[in-house]
């Protein structure tokens, strides 16, 4: 009995030193899992205080196999006290009792985190995991644990406010499985639609447990801690970041420097992870906090789902409300006071701070706020700033001591740049509005600041702009009735600033009706909404007040704004000339009531675009607009005036200039940049020539000094003179001018314009640029260096000519004529003085530089001799040449030419019909041999013929000794040699004769006739008979010798 009760009592000090009173052991108690069933919530809570005295340092759980460590609820939670137990707490037996527990009355869930408590608190324990795990049981100090389960994750809210520019349903917490080849234990987690770029927040927190007579007595969760961010890698993955090098899924080892880790029997380990950064382009659908416990290999703590940022809205009849908590909601008056409102974005992890300064980018895709500590605070915070291709991003304002000081209430998305205004209505500065811009990547510049028209402290105001870049300023006075203007800075003043006083270009009467205004936003029509802080009216530029009635009421707004962009109108004043050295002008446009909007004066001497400029001003669609001027001096009669529009393309608008000394515009459509000019120059006009010469290939213009040009005019309307000499010479940058005198507005005239051509030049192209005061600048062009008339001149107008002319090659080309002979035979060549032989090849042209080149022409047939070199230049002028010498003058194309000549012999044969015999002319054979073996020539033979044909025409070289012979296969009697000389046949005394001058012909004849007949004697000798009979003896002996021959021979054959 001793042993039983003495273990009794040991465990009951046990009990006593170690558990924690009731009270410490509920604060202490980690939250219950999420799906843990409320009984058993309840029960472990109950027991929990039951079975732990006050002043103990732990309470004993059942031993069972490892349980999972508890995660967070998805509702906030908040600690509550514990409730005190209604009976003392039992002592446990020596032996843990396995039998369930009654179930205790239900504890109040804690709503957030539970801090740590100074002692421990009894929770699930887990005894060294067996094989297979076993039934859970309950603990004399709890309820029963929860049996082991895979890993598993629960969503946690976050820390903060979390913003969701659209619903989108949270993915299944599942994933594939682990890479392959990390260590493990490992946590992984994928984000939907798979992509990189995304970082994400890991922390880990753990407690211990010590295993005391059978059970495990659990202490306390560490705070979270080993916090580390984790970017999403893809490729060379290794370390404490992201192991799997999947886009889009992640894989970590360990968290920080501490290895991720498995539950155990006396340690357990919780890691919870969240959303930071989104793939660029997106959001994240949830951010809150998710947590995992492993039992096993490893944690899937599921998908993280993200949806496309989204741009804002620019359409015409809305607009953007900003609230003080960061919600950003787009309004649409409906009319009546009524508006549709539905919200885009809530500013994430605004907290506690103001928000104001709403702005919106071109197209809707970026915006700016101001993040403020408090409505009535000074100073900026930071700059929030979104994109659709990044989403939100806080840039936080260094100190800035300048900046310290003033309310910035009032922010614009400059819609010409995309940089952010803001300004500060600065408390003491009652007539000045400071400004600013700011970007992301630049921070803050102060532009400079503008004074207004009020004489008290300024109360609130907004910017807005135009798409030009032009800025509107809305500016609510502190004094009765809170009076407003809207006063214009011009882009190009804004472009200039440098922290100095900037320019007002215009600004509107007072307008009332709306107090403390403190938002301004374009509609597209170009009206422009101002809110106060509950309700939005419409101000009308054309009328210069609002429109009746609220366009929308009930907000709770810090700011409005829009990207939508208005119609403008800037009048500008262009000076030709001034008539009187001191002439100014003011300008000015009026409202399609006749109202005042805005106007300027000129100053100083300057000609061209004045810098002072009325406007822009904000325009009502389809609205049309009056502009004017007035002379200081009224000398209005010294000039010559024009009135001209152009929109933001620089189409010209229509303008109607029925009403004198004025001009009317309509702004045909929404969103319109509209300049009107007006223009004065005084009853003068000029003329100016430029001379432009360029290379022989149309390139490397360059002016052309020293050229002859002039100008004539006739008044076609008296009375219009010429200034200057009709006739002038270029400068040296190629520049002739003369004026025009006008002797009233009404007088016209044709101006001509002319040039003096010079040799080695070719006039090219030739233009006026015609530059009315009145109308549109057109182009007259001519083809001829006689330039161009041109028709009804008006005083003011510039005439700008050009004359171009291209330098003519140096060039020359050697031709070869050549009579029957190939012109290609000969080698043609001209040679510069003191220089090496340039070949040619006949008709071919050659760029050659100016100055004197020796022709010849070598080789080709020896039977040829070349004739005099000719030459003549592009127009067909002679060029002289001396001894085969041409001078080629610079610019000049010349063309040679030699021709190779040859001269021809006819040789003919005549047979004297006189004379008995049967010779005929083509039984001879005619030759003509070069006596000059030197000169290459060779004999030429031809057949006997009675007439001339090509077939007895010999070429021979002109001027060289042939030698003529004849002969024949036949006796023949020569009689003579002649020459036909006309029609007449001349006895020639010598075989050798000169070939004739080239191109002649000559033809000579051998004339012949037959030997006569042998003549025997009449008398005396032998006689005739002789002859005969002697003749018949040897025809006889032939006859008897022919026979003996055949005889033999058939004799042989008999004996072979």
């Amino acid at each position: 009995m001793l042993g039983p009760i003495a273990t009794a009592i040991a465990c009951s000090l046990a009990l006593t030193v170690l558990a924690p009173s009731a009270a410490s052991a509920a604060d202490a108690a980690a939250p219950s899992t999420s799906d843990a069933p409320a009984a058993q919530t309840s029960a472990a809570a109950s027991l929990t205080a039951a079975a732990a005295p006050s002043g103990s340092d732990a309470a004993p759980t059942e031993s069972a196999s490892t349980a999972p460590a508890p995660s967070e609820t998805a509702a906030p939670q908040a600690p509550v006290a514990q409730p005190a137990p209604s009976a003392p707490a039992p002592v446990p037996s020596a032996q843990p009792a396995p039998s369930a527990q009654p179930a205790p009355s239900a504890q109040p869930a804690p709503t957030t985190e539970p801090a740590p408590t100074t002692a421990p608190a009894p929770a699930p324990a887990a005894s060294p995991a067996p094989a297979a795990p076993a039934p859970a049981q309950p603990s004399p100090a709890s309820a029963a644990p929860v049996e082991p389960t895979a890993p598993q994750a629960s969503a946690s809210p976050t820390d903060e406010p979390v913003s969701e520019l659209a619903d989108a349903p949270i993915a299944p917490l599942a994933v594939g499985g682990p890479e392959a080849g990390v260590e493990t234990p490992s946590l992984h987690w994928l984000v939907s639609p798979a992509a990189a770029g995304s970082t994400f927040e890991v922390q880990h927190r753990s407690r211990t447990g010590t295993v005391l007579a059978g059970e495990t007595w659990w202490a306390d969760w560490s705070a979270w801690s080993a916090s580390a961010t984790v970017a999403d890698c893809t490729a060379g993955c290794a370390g404490s970041g992201d192991l799997d090098p999947d886009a889009g899924e992640l894989q970590l080892s360990q968290v920080g420097a501490d290895p991720v880790a498995v539950n155990s029997a006396t340690a357990q380990h919780e890691y919870r992870v969240r959303p930071a950064t989104p793939p660029a382009g997106r959001f994240w659908t949830d951010t809150s906090w998710r947590t995992a416990s492993l039992t096993s290999a490893s944690a899937d703590l599921g998908t993280f789902t993200t949806a496309a940022n989204a741009a804002l809205v620019c359409t015409a009849g809305s607009f953007y409300s900003l609230s003080s908590t960061g919600v950003i909601t787009r309004v649409t008056p409906t009319g009546g006071g009524a508006s549709t409102s539905q919200v885009f974005a809530t500013v994430p992890n605004f907290g506690n701070n103001e928000a104001n300064g709403l702005g919106i980018g071109p197209g809707g895709t970026t915006a700016y706020l101001i993040e403020r500590p408090s409505s009535n605070a000074s100073g900026i915070g930071a700059f929030r700033y979104y994109s659709v291709s990044q989403g939100w991003q806080r840039i936080p304002l260094a100190n800035d001591v300048s900046l310290a000081s003033a309310r910035y209430t009032a922010g614009a998305v400059n819609l010409g740049d995309g940089s952010y205004a803001f300004a500060a209505f600065t408390n003491g500065q009652s007539q000045s509005v400071a400004l600013y811009r700011f970007t992301p990547t630049t921070g803050v510049t102060r532009l400079g600041q503008f004074t207004t028209q009020e004489t008290t402290q300024q109360a609130t105001g907004d910017l807005a702009f135009d798409a030009a870049g032009n800025l509107y300023v809305a500016v609510t006075s502190s004094t009765t009735g809170s009076p407003t203007r809207i006063y214009t800075i011009a882009a190009q003043t804004l472009a200039a600033a440098n922290n100095t006083t900037l320019a007002v270009a215009a600004f509107t009467p007072i307008v009332t009706g709306l107090s403390d205004v403190v938002g301004a936003a374009f509609n597209a029509d170009g009206r422009l909404y101002l809110g106060s802080s509950t309700a939005v009216r419409s101000y009308n530029p054309s009328t210069q007040t609002f429109d009746a009635g609220n366009a929308a009421s009930g907000l709770s707004s810090t700011d409005l704004a829009s990207c939508q962009t208005p119609s403008t109108l800037t009048i500008l004043k262009d000076v030709v000339a001034r008539a009187g050295t001191g002439d100014q002008f003011t300008i000015s446009s009026r409202t399609p009531a006749g109202a005042s909007l805005a106007s300027a004066t000129t100053t100083g001497a300057s000609t061209g675009v004045q810098s002072a400029q009325a406007g822009p001003v904000a325009a009502l669609a389809g609205g049309t607009y009056a502009f004017t001027e007035t002379f200081s001096n009224g000398n209005a009669s010294s000039y010559a005036t024009s009135f001209s529009c152009v929109d933001q393309n620089g189409t010209a608008l229509p303008v109607d200039t029925s009403t004198a000394g004025s001009g009317r515009v309509t702004i045909a459509s929404a969103g319109m940049s509209v300049a009107c000019t007006i223009r004065n120059a005084p009853l003068t006009g000029s003329v100016t020539i430029r001379k432009v010469v360029e290379d022989v290939g149309g390139a490397n213009r360059s002016p052309g000094a020293g050229w002859s040009v002039s100008t004539s005019v006739t008044a076609t309307t008296p009375t219009v003179s010429l200034v200057g000499a009709a006739q002038q010479q270029t400068n040296a940058q190629g520049v002739a001018t003369w004026g025009l005198a006008f002797g009233s507005a009404s007088a016209r005239a044709t101006v001509s314009v002319a040039e003096q051509q010079q040799p080695g030049f070719a006039f090219q192209e030739g233009a006026c640029i015609v530059r009315p005061i009145a109308s549109a600048p057109f182009v007259q062009s001519f083809t001829t260096a006689d330039g161009a008339q041109l028709q009804q001149v008006a005083p003011g107008t510039r005439i700008e000519c050009s004359f171009v002319n291209r330098r003519q090659p140096t060039r020359l080309t050697l031709v070869n004529q050549a009579t029957d002979a190939d012109p290609a035979a000969w080698s043609l060549s001209a040679t510069p003085t003191g220089g090496s032989p340039i070949a040619f090849t006949t008709g071919v042209a050659q760029d050659v530089a100016p100055g004197a080149y020796q022709l010849a022409a070598t080789g080709g047939p020896a039977t040829h001799v070349a004739g005099a070199w000719s030459c003549v230049d592009q127009g067909g002028s002679a060029v002289a040449v001396t001894s085969a010498t041409v001078t080629v003058a610079v610019g000049t194309r010349v063309t040679c030419t030699v021709t190779q000549q040859t001269a021809h012999v006819v040789l003919l044969k005549h047979i004297d019909a006189a004379m008995a015999g049967s010779l005929l002319p083509e039984d001879f054979e005619l030759t003509a041999a070069p006596v000059d073996a030197t000169l290459g020539l060779i004999p030429t033979t031809v057949q006997g013929a009675e007439a001339a044909d090509a077939d007895n025409t010999v070429t021979v070289r002109p001027g060289a000794a042939y030698a003529l012979s004849e002969s024949s296969s036949y006796a023949y009697l020569q009689l003579r040699l002649q020459r036909l000389e006309g029609s007449t046949w001349v006895d020639v005394t010598s075989s050798e004769i000169t070939a004739p001058e080239p191109g002649q012909t000559t033809t000579y004849r051998f004339v012949n006739a037959a030997p006569p007949a042998l003549a025997l004697p009449v008398t005396g000798g032998l006689g005739a008979d002789a002859y005969l009979f002697g003749g018949l003896a040897l025809l006889v002996l032939a006859a008897a010798a022919l026979l003996i021959r055949m005889r033999v021979i058939r004799l042989r054959g008999r004996l072979t």
